[in-house]
């Protein structure tokens, strides 16, 4: 089965309905070259006429004469005329070119090759077949020849129709030539629009090639426009701009192709892949508020990763990555597995554990949090993942197909309403960034989008609906956090917030509260040896630098109903009090009910269990999972990033000792069993383990686990172990303790195995939303998520 690329309905008269990455990395430049050359001139006849030498961007038109193996082309006969593409990044060594030879005889062959440091390798010649079966369902990008229907005026659908001299006749509305070798027409309609667009590439015996234009309203079509020679030049589709003025994407709305460095290449400027060069090549119709845009990722050692978008200036659809491969051809693809193992309805689990989240999830009777930490494999959001259309109307980290978001559409209550900043719901004072990482917070890995000012006056400005009765406002606490301000349009008695100093509820209207995140102080801390258990000293703190998307809460009735103002909306607005400091929030959520469910990732990329390591998620615990209250811990046991998920050799019995210190062991101060107890706090917990993926060295050539010797130790002697067993040791160990943890390790082994036959071929990499199981061998994509997330869904259900 080949994946259609998810564009809205009236592209697809436009775009390719079908194609795979790897047909569009051999097709892209030259189905660029090849559509956009019946829409703007090219050049015919450039002065450089070998090849080897050409080595800026350019799409250029030879004749027959220049067609030779001496100026490096391809080796074809009856040659009648060649476009040449050129394409290479401003600094990159590598260039790439393709070729499409329209012969007498032979119909069109196509070609490609590319070039490193100016070495070039030969021409590889695309086969018919793959010609014929990529391209002839487009009738854009590939021309039929000599259509039923001559009379121009006629044709209506988007299409390239190649006419022979006999069918380019004034008779038949074409344009007026002398000569007429062959003529090519490309029509351009979208959907239900009143407007159409014709193109008319003329090849002639004695004047080379003309192009000219017309449209037509509702069928009054208009005069034929010859394009002027020198067109070329100013087409933004031959000549890309590097590193242009406009660095967000969803800002531009002119025709043209962009190169970006590295840098520009964001969450914020709203690029498909964060800190890799990219083309963005933009197209919009004249009169037109639609626009496509597609891109183009380079990334050093690898193949270009290929995106396509949709919509109006400002508002798009999600990044969409064009597929790598048929995975029922090339990948030993099962469907009914796949169908088991992402989609088939499963039945609850553990239904006798976890007994205080269950009876408040089914009543609903008090606020319920449910905080989840783990390694990049849960942190990650749109890193791995493809962005979700309504991601502005969702809960922070929850905006992406990523494992997250499907065990908060499962945990989610009916009636809550989340708005990010982007959501066209907030009135803004003062100069605002949008932001996911900055240099003063310590959780770079985390897409945590926040909304930034450091202006004296700075203030953000919303409704609180009629009906809503608990109202939060979500923000980031940081180092130079300000003091915020709560007013009320509407004065006292319509909103009460709630004041965790006190722990009571209090009046809205003029009340303070601080954005300022304390600085993590270190201390000694004893952390048992983990084989041995002798106790060994540690310097550390234990909570992070930032606290991402804290609650504000506030409502607008009383439990007693003394109080009561939902019959009516309310104008609120968070302001700078302290005239320093940066305000910073990310947006708001709601409910008709008086409690809410919260579900908070505080998972880190690169972090894993042993805090003798900085990157120990016990180090950052304080703020991220207990400064929330959790009801549920449901958490991936993060021993991945400890080595779980390779084929190391490690002391016997690290693994139920790291589990045993991460969770239980109440002598061990950042337990979290301790850390619990510390805040006086008594949370259930479940959990998970991670995956064992291609990148991560647990994985034979021929798809079976990898076996490692593990070294003798107190706990035991040397034994041979598998990723599987190093994560099965962990979750024995939990089990033991009367702790739920699910062996999801098993369940991401039998899918990769019943799906694709074996771990490799179903961990290696296909991007976001390829066939595999991983974006680029080590992340779960969107399919990768939807198993994972299958394997814990029944937990909580």
């Amino acid at each position: 089965m080949v994946k259609k690329m998810s564009i809205k309905p009236d592209v697809n008269d436009i775009l390719a309905k079908t194609i795979t990455e790897a047909d569009f990395r051999n097709k892209f430049k030259n189905i660029i070259g090849f559509i956009y050359s019946h829409l703007f001139n090219l050049e015919l006849g450039p002065a450089e006429k070998n090849l080897n030498n050409i080595s800026e961007n350019s799409i250029y038109q030879f004749s027959s004469a220049d067609v030779t193996q001496a100026n490096n082309f391809p080796n074809v006969s009856n040659v009648m005329t060649a476009y040449v593409t050129t394409l290479k990044n401003a600094t990159s060594l590598v260039t790439y070119q393709s070729i499409t030879v329209i012969t007498h005889s032979s119909g069109i062959k196509e070609f490609k090759r590319h070039a490193v440091s100016g070495s070039w390798g030969s021409w590889d010649e695309l086969s018919k077949d793959f010609i014929i079966s990529t391209m002839t369902a487009n009738k854009l990008a590939y021309p039929a020849p000599s259509p039923a229907e001559k009379n121009l005026n006629n044709i209506s659908e988007s299409s390239t129709y190649q006419f022979s001299s006999a069918d380019a006749t004034q008779a038949n509305n074409f344009p007026v030539v002398s000569n007429v070798m062959t003529a090519y027409v490309t029509t351009l309609k979208i959907g239900t629009s009143l407007v159409t667009y014709q193109s008319v590439t003329v090849i002639t015996h004695s004047s080379g090639i003309k192009e000219f234009k017309r449209r037509s309203v509702s069928g009054t079509w208009s005069l034929w426009e010859e394009t002027s020679a020198n067109a070329l030049t100013s087409n933004p589709f031959v000549n890309p701009v590097y590193d242009p003025t406009e660095k967000n994407l969803n800002n531009i709305s002119v025709n043209s192709v962009y190169q970006y460095p590295s840098t520009y290449a964001t969450v914020e400027n709203n690029f498909p892949v964060v800190g890799e060069r990219t083309y963005v090549e933009t197209f919009k119709l004249p009169d037109s508020a639609f626009i496509t845009q597609r891109a183009t990722v380079i990334i050093f050692g690898a193949e270009p990763r290929l995106f396509i978008r949709s919509g109006a200036q400002g508002s798009f659809w999600p990044w969409t990555e064009v597929l790598t491969a048929s995975p029922t051809k090339n990948l030993g693809f099962d469907d009914a597995a796949w169908y088991k193992y992402t989609r088939a309805d499963s039945q609850p689990i553990y239904q006798d554990k976890l007994p205080k989240f269950r009876r408040s999830n089914l009543l609903k009777d008090k606020d319920v949090c449910v905080v989840m930490t783990g390694t990049s494999l849960t942190a990650s959001t749109s890193q791995h993942c493809t962005l979700l259309p309504d991601a502005h109307l969702r809960p922070p980290n929850m905006h992406a197909a990523a494992f997250g978001s499907y065990i908060w559409d499962t945990l989610k209550w009916e009636g809550q309403q989340y708005r990010r900043y982007d959501a066209s719901y907030f009135t803004e004072v003062g100069t605002f960034e949008t932001k996911s990482k900055d240099n003063l917070w310590d959780d770079p890995t985390r897409d945590g989008l926040t909304r930034i000012s450091a202006d004296a006056n700075a203030s953000v400005g919303f409704v609180i609906p009629i009906d809503a009765w608990q109202f939060n406002f979500i923000y980031r606490t940081e180092s130079t956090g300000c003091t915020a301000s709560v007013s009320v349009a509407e004065g006292n008695g319509k909103v009460q917030v709630y004041d965790e100093t006190t722990a009571s509820w209090v009046e809205a209207n003029g009340y303070q509260f601080s954005m300022l995140e304390t600085t993590p102080v270190t201390r000694t801390v004893v952390i048992p040896n983990l084989i041995t258990e002798a106790p060994e000293n540690y310097t550390l703190a234990s909570k992070a630098n930032t606290t991402y998307q804290k609650r504000l809460k506030m409502r607008c009735r009383s439990s007693d109903g003394a109080f009561d103002s939902r019959a009516s909306a309310k104008n609120v607005t968070i302001a700078n009090a302290s005239s320093n400091g940066r305000l910073l929030y990310w947006g708001v959520e709601w409910s008709p009910r008086e409690y809410m469910m919260t579900f908070i990732n505080s998972s880190r990329g690169s972090h894993a269990t042993d805090a003798r390591k900085t990157s120990g998620l016990p180090r950052y615990q304080d703020n991220e999972v207990w400064g929330f209250k959790p009801d549920l811990i449901l958490a991936e046991l993060a021993i991945h990033n400890d080595g779980a998920s390779g084929a190391g050799a490690l002391p016997v019995g690290t693994w139920q000792q790291l589990a045993k210190q991460y969770v239980t062991d109440t002598n061990y101060e950042l337990s979290l069993y301790s850390r619990a107890a510390h805040f006086n706090l008594e949370p259930e917990y479940s959990f998970f383990v991670g995956s064992i993926t291609w990148n991560f060295g647990g994985i034979n050539e021929d798809g079976t686990l990898k076996f490692s010797t593990q070294t003798a130790s107190v706990l035991g002697d040397a034994r041979s172990m598998s990723a599987l067993d190093k994560y099965q040791e962990a979750i024995n160990y939990l089990r033991s303790q009367n702790i739920v943890c699910l062996d999801t390790a098993e369940h991401w082994v039998e899918a990769c195995k019943a799906v694709f036959g074996d771990l490799k071929s179903a961990t290696v990499a296909s991007g976001k939303t390829g066939a595999t199981f991983t974006d680029e061998g080590s992340h779960w994509n969107n399919n990768g998520a939807k198993v994972m997330a299958k394997a814990v869904i029944p937990l909580i259900k």
